[in-house]
Parts: C-alpha cells; structure tokens; sequence
C-alpha cells in the first residue's frame, strides 16, 4: 500500500491540539518530500505550465492544441504570489485554455487577480487534494509503503 497526502496545516501543531493521532503522524514520517510554495519557485513556472498545458490540451480534447504562450503571459505569473500554489496555477491554465481559442495562451486569457495582481482571481478551485501537510509555508507529502 503506497499512501500520499500533504496538508496547509502543521502537523505537529495538529497533533498537540488533538486534532490528528500521534500514532497517524508518526507512520506518515516515513517518508517526507519537502516542497516550498510556488511563489518561492518562480524558476518551476514553466515547467509547471508546460505540464498543466499537456495536461489540459488532453483532458479537455482541445483542438486546435495549445503551443505557446505570448511573452507577456509568462511575465504575469511571475509577479503573482500564487496564494493557493500549485492547484491554484493548475486553475489559471484552465481557464486559460478554455476561455481562449487559438494555439497560444494570451494574457487575456488568464484569469484577472494573475494580469492584475491585486484584484481578485475568478477561477474556480479544483478539487481538494487528499489531506495534506504543510508546515511553515513548506509543503510535505508522506509515502507509507508497507
């Protein structure tokens, strides 16, 4: 049995207030993958983007496919603080993808608060990950492998 989860609480905080068994916690250490936030990792955008991009392109049968993106739609996100990380980015390229219609990502297909950093961001939240930790603005996933 292989078991990922992460979290946007601490889980030594969880455990002393009661809130998560000290039996779970100490299991789910097993294996611990540190990852700072997205805003920490502005090098990983395109990557990150690129991934989200194949993803989609395929996910939603998109034709014609996305490419590219123009210059200043990959300035934009760099300015961004990307408050709700990767899931966050994830949404911005989704609704990206299926506002515009050509081959390449404009900025005007990026949801508002990611051109404006200021005004709010109208994407929809995907679905919850499994529960996660994360502790001190860093994200950890435990593996337990039997």
């Amino acid at each position: 049995m292989r078991l990922i989860s992460s979290t946007n609480r601490s889980p030594e905080e969880s455990v002393a207030a009661g809130q998560l068994r000290s039996d779970l916690y100490y299991r789910l250490q097993a294996n611990v993958l540190s990852l700072p936030p997205v805003r920490e990792r502005a090098s990983d955008l395109p990557l990150l983007t690129q991934h989200f991009i194949r993803l989609f392109n395929t996910r939603l049968e998109r034709f014609p496919q996305v490419t590219r993106i123009e210059k200043e739609a990959t300035e934009a996100p760099r300015r961004y603080r990307w408050p709700d990380n990767v899931r966050e980015l994830s949404n911005a390229i989704e609704t990206a993808m299926t506002s515009g219609s050509g081959a390449q990502i404009r900025l005007e297909d990026l949801p508002a608060g990611i051109r404006n950093p200021g005004q709010p961001s109208h994407s929809v939240s995907a679905p919850v990950a499994p529960p996660a930790i994360i502790a001190n603005g860093q994200s950890r996933a435990w593996m337990a492998v039997p």
